[in-house]
């Protein structure tokens, strides 16, 4: 069976995707591949070998950009085939990645982490002059979500409102979707968004090399405080 682990909460689809890792028993046998490709040849091989009488456990990557349904109709087959063999156990972990965009879905099961609703409630509130509502949202948040991620979420936000002041925008951003960008990139000056977007790499430089003794939330709390 295989089983696509995805989802735009990244950090909670990746530890679901880590624990199954840590479950793997004795009488299991798990092998890790980052390219289709391979993982088919060992698969062929393996058949062909008669080896699958060991219960067998696989991990892959980030293989939704690898797969294009309209020319790899084989390989679609080879995954349906492996998705009807009990004795086979596929995980594969997609990063950022919504349901609505995996390719798979016919052949695997999915399994979603969808970020919590209030995540999007503090990106929009992530603007000049609303500094005790961001606050306050971001507060309420780092007891149920994981500080990381609330920092992945909102650098990722920042950079999409820089593009936005320049009229870039992602390929699949909706109408109303660049709408909202366009009206809280307005609300700031480029010089003044530009220069809380590098505060947010201080923050993951220091944090990394384990020179920030406050932490991230308390850091994006401090700068929230200069920029907001």
């Amino acid at each position: 069976m295989i089983t696509i682990i995805c989802g735009e909460d990244f950090v909670s689809s990746r530890n679901y995707y880590n624990q199954q890792r840590i479950n793997i028993t004795p009488n299991q046998s798990a092998l890790s591949f980052n390219k289709l490709i391979d993982f088919f040849e060992h698969w062929e091989n393996s058949a062909a070998a008669n080896l699958f009488q060991q219960k067998s456990i696989y991990f892959l990557e980030n293989i939704n950009k690898q797969i294009n349904l309209k020319i790899n109709h084989k390989q679609v087959k080879k995954l349906e085939e492996i998705h009807l063999n009990k004795e086979i156990s596929v995980f594969i972990w997609e990063e950022n990645v919504p349901s609505r965009e995996i390719k798979l879905k016919k052949c695997a099961l999915i399994k979603e982490f969808k970020p919590n609703q209030t995540i999007f409630k503090l990106i929009n509130a992530c603007y000049p002059g609303n500094k005790l509502g961001f606050l306050s949202t971001l507060n309420s948040l780092k007891t149920s979500l994981d500080e990381y991620f609330i920092f992945i979420m909102l650098i990722r936000h920042l950079r999409k409102l820089i593009l936005a002041k320049e009229k870039i925008y992602g390929e699949r951003l909706a109408p109303w979707q660049k709408s909202q960008l366009d009206s809280q990139a307005s609300k700031w000056s480029k010089n003044s968004l530009i220069k809380y977007y590098d505060s947010f790499f201080r923050i993951d430089l220091t944090t990394k090399t384990g020179t920030n003794p406050l932490g991230i939330i308390k850091s994006i709390n401090i700068s929230a405080c200069v920029f907001i």
